[in-house]
C-alpha cells in the first residue's frame, strides 16, 4: 500500500491476483477463503486493519507519516515470522552518525544490523537511462514469473535485485551472476554466533555487456536536441497571457508560470508547510480563498441552479468536466452501468440538462455507489443521496491536488497570483540559488520582469523544457553508422536520472 502526500492510500499494483495474495497476508486466510468484502476492501480500509490494535496496534501518539512508516515495517518484519533469520531492510544509505550511534547501541538493538551493499552507480545519466533501464528489488509477482524456468541453484529467494527496464531487464539472465551462501549459528535474538567455514559457496559476478552506443556522442544529442526544444519555446513565448488562436499559436506567460506547478517542478503541498516561505503562504492564501468560493458556486450549480454546460464560463466547464471524471475515476459514477443509449445521458452529453440534473438521474438509476459518503440512514431519497454526494464533492475536491492546480492556473491567469511570485518560489524551493544567481535581487525588486527572468532561464537551461513539459517538450534523436547498421545514438528526450 502505497500513502500519497495528501494522505490517501492506493496498492502498488493493479494486478487483483497480486492484491489478492497481499491480503490473503493480511486476513491470515486463502485467496479462495477471501469474503467478498474482503476483496473489494481499499487500500484505506486495509492500512486502517493493519493499523488497529486488532494488529500491529499502532499508538495514536506518532502522525500520519511516522504511523505509515511503522506499519510498512512491521509488515515486512510479520512477512518473515517463519524465517526469522531473513534480514529486513529498514533504511538505507544511512549517515555515519547513525552507523556509529547504531554499533554503540548494538546490546540494546538486539537484531539491528548495519551492512555495507553495492549499489549501482550510472555513468552519463540521464543520457543513457532510456537505453539502460534501472534496477530494483525483485517482487513476489517477477521471482515467480523468473523462476519458472530455473533450476534450485539459480532461483531466485530472498530481496535480490533485478532488473526493471531497459537493457538491465532485457539482459537480467546475462547480467546476473550466482548468488552465495554459507551456513551460520545464532541465538534466539538472531546474533550471528559462529559461521561454518566448510559451508561457504562463493558467490559469483554476472557477464558484461558492451554496447554500440558512442557515450559521448550520445550525450551531445541529448543536449542539442534539449537547446533545440528550448529554443521552439522561446520562439513562441510571448509576454502576454492572451492564447492566440490564429497560426502560430504562441506559449503565454500564464503556461509557463502555471507548468512549474502543473508538472511538478515546484511542489504545490509545499506552499502550506511549516517551511513556507512568506511568497509561499501567500499564494497558498490565495488559493484557499479562490477554492471556497468556487466550492459554494459548485455546489449551488449541482444541487439548486442547473446550468447547462454550454451557458457556464470555460472555468466551470473545466470543473463540472474535472467533477465527473473524478467521480468516475473514484468508482462513484459505476461507468460501466450507464446505458449510452440512454435518452436521459444523451440529452446530458448534447447539453441539453446540466451535470447536477444527470448525477440525479444516475441516483434512480442505480449508476450510483454510494458507499463512498456517508448517510446518515440506509433508508434514503434521491434528495438525501444527492445532498451527501455533493458533500462528498466539497470534501474530496478541497483536499484535491489537482483541483488546486486548476483553481491555481486561473490566479495566475488573472493576475491574482503573479509571475513574480511563481519565479520566487523557484528560490525558495531550492530549484534556483539566490546566492549563485545574479538576478535574484533584480527580480525581488522588480528591476527585471517575471517574463524577461523565465526567458533568460529557459535560453540558459536553467529551467528546461522537461521541467515545463510544455508543447513541444519531447523529441528523439537515432544515429547509426552507415557502413554497419551498428546504433551510435538513441535519444530520448526527456529522461530521468
Amino acid at each position: 500500500i502505497k500513502r500519497s502526500k495528501k494522505g490517501e492510500f492506493s496498492y502498488r499494483s493493479s494486478n487483483e491476483i497480486t492484491v489478492f495474495n497481499f491480503k490473503k497476508e493480511v486476513y491470515k486466510t486463502t485467496i479462495d477463503k477471501l469474503t467478498p468484502l474482503q476483496k473489494i476492501a481499499p487500500a484505506a480500509e486495509v492500512y486502517d486493519y493493519l493499523k488497529s490494535e486488532d494488529f500491529f496496534n499502532v499508538s495514536d501518539v506518532y502522525d500520519d507519516e511516522k504511523a505509515y512508516k511503522i506499519v510498512a515495517i512491521r509488515f515486512l518484519l510479520y512477512m518473515n515470522r517463519y524465517n526469522q533469520y531473513t534480514p529486513v531492510t529498514v533504511a538505507m544509505d544511512i549517515s555515519d552518525e547513525s552507523v556509529a550511534a547504531i554499533k554503540e547501541a548494538a546490546n540494546e538493538l538486539p537484531g539491528a544490523n548495519i551492512e555495507t551493499d553495492s549499489m549501482r552507480k550510472y555513468r552519463y545519466s540521464p543520457y543513457l537511462s532510456s537505453i539502460i533501464g534501472y534496477t530494483g528489488i525483485i517482487s513476489e509477482e517477477e521471482k515467480e514469473q523468473l523462476n519458472v524456468d530455473l533450476d534450485n541453484d539459480s532461483k531466485y529467494y530472498g530481496n535480490e535485485v533485478i532488473g526493471k527496464t531497459g537493457l538491465e531487464q532485457r539482459y537480467e539472465n546475462i547480467l546476473r551472476g550466482k548468488s552465495g551462501s554459507k551456513t551460520i549459528y545464532v541465538d534466539n535474538m538472531g546474533r550471528i554466533l559462529q559461521e561454518d567455514e566448510n559451508a561457504v559457496k562463493e558467490s559469483k559476478a554476472g557477464n558484461d555487456i558492451y554496447l554500440t552506443i558512442d557515450a559521448e556522442l550520445q550525450k551531445t544529442c541529448y543536449e542539442t536536441l534539449e537547446k533545440h526544444l528550448a529554443g521552439i519555446i522561446l520562439k513562441y513565448f510571448q509576454n502576454t497571457n492572451v492564447k492566440t488562436k490564429t497560426k502560430p499559436i504562441n506559449i503565454t506567460t500564464t503556461e509557463v508560470f502555471f507548468a512549474l506547478f502543473n508538472n511538478n517542478l515546484l511542489d504545490i503541498n509545499h506552499l502550506n508547510s511549516k517551511k513556507a516561505s512568506s511568497t509561499e503562504q501567500k499564494i497558498y492564501n490565495s488559493i484557499n480563498s479562490s477554492k471556497k468560493k468556487k466550492l459554494t458556486t459548485i455546489k449551488n450549480e449541482l444541487l439548486k441552479k442547473r446550468t447547462r454546460e454550454s451557458s457556464l464560463s470555460d472555468e466551470y466547464q473545466n470543473y463540472m468536466l474535472y467533477i465527473y471524471k473524478f467521480l468516475c475515476d473514484s468508482n462513484v459514477i459505476k461507468a460501466s452501468d450507464i446505458d449510452s443509449n440512454d435518452a436521459t445521458y444523451q440529452k446530458w452529453k448534447n447539453d441539453e440538462i446540466s451535470l447536477g440534473e444527470f448525477i440525479e438521474y444516475s441516483i434512480h438509476m442505480s449508476w450510483i455507489d454510494n458507499s463512498e459518503f456517508k448517510l446518515s440512514t440506509d433508508y434514503y431519497d434521491t434528495d438525501e443521496m444527492m445532498s451527501a454526494l455533493v458533500d462528498y464533492v466539497d470534501d474530496r475536491l478541497n483536499d484535491d491536488e489537482e483541483f488546486s492546480k486548476m483553481i491555481l492556473e486561473y490566479l495566475i491567469d488573472d493576475g491574482k497570483v503573479s509571475g513574480k511570485e511563481c519565479c520566487l518560489v523557484l528560490f525558495d524551493q531550492g530549484i534556483l540559488n539566490e546566492d549563485k544567481d545574479p538576478d535574484y535581487e533584480n527580480l525581488k525588486a522588480g528591476m527585471i520582469s517575471a517574463y524577461d527572468f523565465m526567458y533568460k532561464k529557459i535560453k540558459n537551461l536553467e529551467i528546461t523544457p522537461a521541467d515545463l513539459a510544455l508543447d513541444p517538450c519531447s523529441g528523439s534523436i537515432v544515429i547509426t553508422d552507415v557502413n554497419t547498421g551498428k546504433v551510435k545514438a538513441l535519444v530520448s528526450y526527456p529522461s530521468y536520472n
